[in-house]
């Protein structure tokens, strides 16, 4: 299949998705269940970012720690979701949601610093730099991630992913 033709499809099937995820409250009748899908897929989303991110820089000497990446991700985009979108219509008390993202925050602290220990075990060649690379997709797509549960920042994020995409599909 010609690369013009695969990349097309592939752009049409996640603007499908992603706008079908967008609207999904809508369709069903429900903002429960479209909060639920939308967080789902833009968890979908983030590990499949994440899981690119580590593909490319799987090259010699390059072995970050995949699966602690995986698992962080969602570590942390879950709770911040279910906070922030109140999926469940809990009456969540500020103390209580604060309590989780520092529950969170701490989570991924020791992740890191159990990463940089793992790393330094495993007698990799270039241990900073894996260590670095099974870290840095926290930051660059976590980050990315919680923009679109911001309300502020909706407007923006989507004519940002809307630009990137149609740049992206155009190269």
């Amino acid at each position: 299949m010609n690369t013009f033709f695969k990349r097309t499809l592939s752009a049409s099937v996640y603007a499908v998705l992603f706008i079908g995820s967008m609207c999904a409250g809508r369709l069903l009748n429900s903002v429960f269940w479209g909060d639920v899908i939308f967080t789902a897929f833009m968890l979908f989303v983030a590990e499949g970012c994440v899981f690119e991110y580590y593909r490319l820089v799987s090259v010699k000497d390059v072995r970050p720690m995949a699966w602690v990446g995986y698992v962080a991700t969602a570590v942390a985009i879950i709770p911040f979701a279910f906070i922030r979108l109140n999926i469940f219509d809990l009456d969540v008390p500020n103390f209580l949601s604060e309590l989780i993202f520092e529950m969170a925050a701490l989570l991924l602290l020791l992740v890191a610093i159990g990463v940089v220990i793992g790393q330094l075990w495993h007698h990799s060649v270039n241990p900073f730099t894996d260590v670095a690379h099974t870290l840095f997709p926290l930051l660059y797509v976590v980050v990315s991630v919680w923009a679109m549960f911001v309300e502020q920042l909706w407007g923006v994020f989507v004519l940002v992913v809307v630009l990137v995409w149609v740049n992206d599909s155009g190269a």
